[in-house]
């Protein structure tokens, strides 16, 4: 089992995703590979284990861009993002056994065939290798599939992991993948909980909240949250995106600087960061034809 197995089978389904993955597929370097078959592999297992298959996984991941495209379209037109706010999202979609599962799994697939997707988890990987034996208290926010924790848990080092998560069967999901992608023996509490209420006197040395601000009606309360979580010299790494419509996408960023003047004006200092169109466009182009971008930024309490 390898990615192109995935691959191959999303390529006989559906044409247009041939034409956008191939030049990405093409152009990926030995490293790409060797986490991308690895991940095939681990995925399989789990996908065996809770009694799923490739093909649930290649429509589970068909199914997430067709949402995407419908959502765009919508965008385009009207400006805004669909859903009303995060009540809606929660009620029809995180709290929605069969949408959230097909939605983590979908995801999980796009980690390794979304250009973007992959560059966020990549500089995710190098920010847990820069900071390996550094971190004693390790938490992350809205788990999802679990690819991220896998790594923090694998390379970290950290004493203790906490994942907090207000979706149920996102909880269910990452607990039943982390067992085939985790090589280390360390393992993480699970809460389902909305990160706000942690306690205040809580802290934490790294802490990792990946594509959660655009679903909610007001990012700032979250994000002074983690300033306030963390230690003294700790590390958050944080990704979100502007102008990218989904099913449960609220909060619109229209461009990348709003993201900066956001996490600024919450007491967060940016120290690194990744900015990924999903098209190869001048800056101009991006805000004119509303081009998504994907954002993540390692940053420090100011």
């Amino acid at each position: 089992m390898n990615l192109n197995t995935f691959v191959n089978a999303v390529f006989g389904k559906s044409p247009l995703q041939r034409k956008k993955l191939e030049p990405f597929l093409a152009a990926a370097d030995a490293t790409f590979w060797e986490r991308a078959d690895r991940f095939a592999e681990q995925f399989d297992r789990y996908l065996r284990s809770v009694d799923l298959d490739v093909e649930y996984a290649v429509e589970a991941y068909l199914k997430l861009c067709k949402n995407m495209m419908t959502e765009q379209t919508k965008f385009l037109r009207s400006g805004v993002y669909s859903r009303a706010n995060q009540k809606v999202a929660f009620a029809e979609v995180y709290s929605n056994d069969a949408e959230m599962r097909s939605y983590m799994v979908g995801l999980a697939l796009s980690q390794f065939l979304w250009e973007t997707h992959y560059a966020m988890y990549s500089f995710f990987l190098e920010t847990v290798h820069r900071h390996a034996g550094r971190a004693r208290r390790y938490l992350e926010i809205g788990p999802g599939h679990g690819l991220f924790l896998a790594g923090a848990l694998n390379e970290l080092g950290a004493n203790e992991y906490e994942a907090v998560d207000i979706s149920p069967v996102s909880i269910d999901v990452c607990r039943g993948f982390l067992p085939f992608l985790v090589t280390s023996q360390a393992s993480p509490q699970f809460k389902l909980l909305d990160v706000l209420e942690i306690d205040t006197h809580e802290s934490f040395d790294f802490v990792t909240m990946g594509e959660v601000i655009e679903h909610l009606d007001d990012p700032r309360p979250v994000l002074e949250k983690i300033r306030r979580l963390l230690s003294h010299g700790g590390v958050a790494f944080l990704s979100t995106c502007a102008n990218c419509p989904a099913i449960d996408h609220v909060y619109l960023f229209r461009n990348v600087c709003e993201i900066r003047a956001l996490l600024q004006s919450c007491g967060l200092q940016i120290h690194d960061e990744r900015v990924l169109p999903v098209e190869k466009v001048t800056t101009e182009e991006l805000e004119l034809y509303r081009v998504c971008v994907n954002y993540a930024a390692v940053v420090r309490a100011s």
